[in-house]
């Protein structure tokens, strides 16, 4: 197995180093938790450093016994603190009793996946039969039938029961025991306990069984694309590799915080355009357009006796004709998520459309535009290559589009050119946030010249939403009454013809 050098901190704020022997980094990180310290470092040993690193290995079996000074521990290209002349100790190993008391061993811990939990439809079957294999991983495989392609098409992201207020609770709540020094399975199984969301609970559950069956987060994390988008996903997969979890589960609450921001918003400024189209079919109904009278007056004169009209079809006149027209919509959007949205010129043609439109193709290109640096700037800070996260937001961004442009900058990027140069070409990006990404390039500050490009987009597309959404309310507003002052126009003119007839 593989040797691992890190530098930690014990309860008493010294400095520790040394070498042990694991499995992988993040099995590693674990050994020097339950020993009750906090790594601040960790990295592989270099191959040619292994034997000189020998003397100094902790075997896999045993729990990890902290050894300094490890001369060899400071090879060249190391990335650990120095440790102050008064913390070296020849042999530093804590006690239970200087470690904050006794640490749970996974072997009592293992009763707690007994909680039976319905796995996702796709999982594997011995995951659903309950063996102690890891359920996720690579055998795992999403389901390709008609019937699990509706379900995490439309159901599970319409009525996955996770709602993103308490998804950055999740996240937070998981960042602080991580931070806190505490081994993965029992930050799980606090959660597990803390959190009143069951599917979250169900999700927790998965999480305890992979991992105390050697596998990972980011795997049980994938298995449910309807609750952790793919960026939050690929944000944990490299924090796990980095063994800085904690880093990335606050940046995705942080982002995640940011996007529920945004969806408020444009929930607060739609409410009032939908609520007047609401009024507007409650006054006037459907056969307004046949006969010109609307809905309210015909219910007031069957009310006065003048006429057979009741409430019944007053509410077949309003809500039944409202479904009539939502039931085809919605089977035309089932049809197009399911069957034509992963065509590829069907999608590109759908954002084509979406963003020319007059006045609100700007405010739906602006907010992909903001999404996606916001994006790239988090995954950019969290450690990614540049081509990785470039190929990520764009994939998040929501846009075709802009996801093709993306994607033929990471060639670009990857031959060694600006990023900036290829993002100008492709034509989605304006003048302004190419000029941003290139001095961020050439700055070397790339990740704030993002964010602060995506706060400049954000912020005004929150202005035009605004606009968009005040001039669409008014305007129904203005041709609803002009349309029940053309009936009532038309109710007296026919009521004065009759009248001046009567009377010859």
């Amino acid at each position: 197995m593989p040797l691992f050098k890190y530098a930690a901190k014990n309860n008493a704020g010294s400095n520790v180093e040394g070498v042990l022997e694991a499995s992988d980094m993040m099995t590693a990180a674990e050994m020097l938790r339950r020993e009750g310290v906090i790594p601040t470092a960790l990295q592989v040993a270099e191959e040619e450093t292994n034997q000189a690193l020998a003397a100094a290995v902790v075997p896999a079996e045993a729990a990890p016994t902290l050894q300094l000074p490890v001369p060899a521990a400071k090879a060249r290209g190391m990335l650990l603190a120095e440790p102050e002349p008064e913390d070296i100790e020849t042999t530093s190993k804590l006690e239970p009793w200087q470690r904050g008391g006794p640490i749970a061993q996974p072997a009592a811990a293992a009763a707690l996946p007994a909680v039976q939990f319905s796995p996702p439809p796709s999982a594997p079957a011995a995951y659903a039969a309950g063996r102690e294999a890891a359920p996720f991983g690579e055998g795992y495989k999403p389901a390709p039938t008609l019937g699990g392609r509706f379900k995490e098409a439309l159901v599970y992201p319409i009525l996955s029961g996770v709602v993103l207020k308490e998804l950055v609770t999740y996240y937070r709540q998981f960042a602080t025991l991580i931070r806190a020094g505490l081994p993965l399975y029992q930050c799980l199984a606090s959660l597990e306990g803390e959190t009143r969301n069951q599917r979250l609970k169900q999700v927790t559950r998965a999480s305890i069984s992979q991992v105390q069956a050697g596998g990972k987060l980011s795997e049980v994390m994938a298995a449910y694309p309807w609750v952790f988008p793919s960026m939050h996903t690929q944000i944990v997969r490299a924090s796990e590799q980095a063994g800085t979890l904690d880093q990335g589960l606050k940046q995705i609450a942080d982002y995640v915080e940011h996007d529920l921001a945004i969806r408020r918003l444009l929930i607060a400024e739609t409410f009032y355009p939908v609520l007047v189209l609401i009024a507007a079919l409650m006054l006037l109904g459907g056969h307004f357009f046949i006969d010109g009278m609307p809905a309210i007056s015909k219910l007031v004169l069957g009310g006065m006796g003048k006429s057979s009209y009741g409430v019944s079809d007053y509410l077949k006149d309003t809500i039944g004709f409202g479904l009539l027209l939502l039931i085809p919509c919605a089977a035309l959007f089932v049809l197009f998520r399911l069957f034509l949205f992963n065509i590829k010129g069907v999608r590109e043609a759908y954002d084509t459309i979406k963003t020319s439109i007059p006045v609100l193709g700007g405010i739906v290109k602006g907010f992909a535009l903001a999404r996606f640096l916001l994006i790239f700037a988090t995954l950019y800070r969290s450690g990614f290559t540049m081509s990785s996260a470039l190929q990520i937001a764009g994939e998040a961004s929501g846009n075709v589009l802009l996801r093709n442009a993306a994607n033929k900058a990471v060639g670009h990027a990857e031959r060694g050119g600006l990023v900036s140069d290829a993002l100008a070409g492709s034509g989605f990006f304006p003048h302004m946030a190419v000029n941003m990404i290139r001095t961020g390039e050439t700055s070397g500050n790339m990740d704030e010249m993002l964010a602060k490009a995506s706060e400049h987009y954000e912020e005004d597309c929150k202005v035009k939403s605004r606009q968009a959404a005040l001039i669409f309310a008014v305007c129904v507003l203005l041709l609803v009454g002009i349309m029940v002052a053309m009936a009532v126009i038309k109710f007296y003119s026919g009521y004065a013809s009759g009248i001046s007839a009567a009377g010859g």
